[in-house]
């Protein structure tokens, strides 16, 4: 009678080894795919992660290789649906939810920035992305992801949260001042003199050094005007700064303004005047 064999269980690698060969597949995958891998010492990720995630980037280059065009709605199986003119109101809302779930089963994913009606979003997916080009590529886990902003931009919630996000940035004293990663042009007008990104850090940073701590009260879009190419944004803006080496504050109440320039759909900030600064 024939003993049964037993595997030895495969030995687990030890999170050195793990490394070594994470570090392999880092330089295969830059010499054969021009991948450039540039990581923060504490942004590590574990191993046995790190792993996982290289193999994936493998698969997904080696499957986009061999990846041909295809119109989405081929690519879904051509399913039938109506025009939003042709769905009545009753229907609007399962009609909807019928398009999506199919998309899903198909690892194909919908969403919006801002609140988007739903006739709107049905038209945009039963009659403009059902028409778009994709890659014919199924990989487990993978997911297509569309933002229906990146084909129909929201100027006026762009135009405010960069508005915001610089303001946020200059009143923070915890962050960096980097204009590099805010949402300005090459060269600014502020105060009625033209600054590059420079000369703009050392007015920020001039600003912040200036008071000890920053507390917001308000910040409402008042007036807004959108162009085609520039537009101007006003703001109710409001808050208190804290006087280095004393508990006195000053408070800075008015109008923000703000000219911005759109450059391909995204806008930047071109002029401004902030009350205090």
């Amino acid at each position: 009678m024939k003993k049964p064999t037993h595997k030895k269980p495969k030995k687990a690698r030890s999170q050195e080894e793990l490394r070594m060969d994470n570090e392999l597949k880092k330089l295969k995958l830059t010499a054969e795919r021009g991948a450039s891998f540039n990581e923060s010492p504490g942004e590590a990720m574990p191993p046995d992660v790190e792993s996982q995630w290289l193999d994936n980037i493998k698969k997904f280059d080696e499957a986009f290789d061999k990846a041909k065009p295809v119109v989405l709605y081929d690519k879904i199986g051509k399913p039938e649906f109506r025009k939003s003119d042709q769905v009545h109101d009753s229907e609007l809302k399962a009609e909807l939810e019928r398009i999506t779930e199919l998309l899903g089963e198909h690892s194909i994913e919908i969403d919006t920035i801002c609140a988007v009606p739903d006739r709107e979003l049905y038209r945009f997916i039963a009659e403009e992305l059902f028409m778009q080009e994709t890659d014919d590529m199924d990989l487990p886990g993978f997911t297509q992801h569309y933002i229906y902003e990146e084909f129909h931009p929201n100027h006026k919630y762009d135009i405010e949260r960069h508005c915001r996000q610089f303001v946020e940035s200059l009143l923070d004293k915890e962050r960096d001042v980097d204009p590099e990663y805010q949402p300005l042009a090459q060269e600014v007008r502020i105060n009625g003199s033209i600054r590059n990104q420079t000369e703009l850090k050392n007015i920020m940073e001039a600003f912040r050094n200036s008071y000890a701590s920053f507390e917001w009260h308000r910040f409402e879009l008042s007036a807004l005007d959108i162009g085609t190419e520039t537009a101007t944004a006003q703001f109710a803006l409001g808050y208190s700064a804290q006087l280095e080496g004393t508990a006195e504050k000053k408070t800075f109440t008015g109008k923000a303004n703000f000219s911005m320039s759109n450059n391909c759909d995204y806008w930047v900030i071109a002029a401004m005047d902030v009350p205090g600064l």
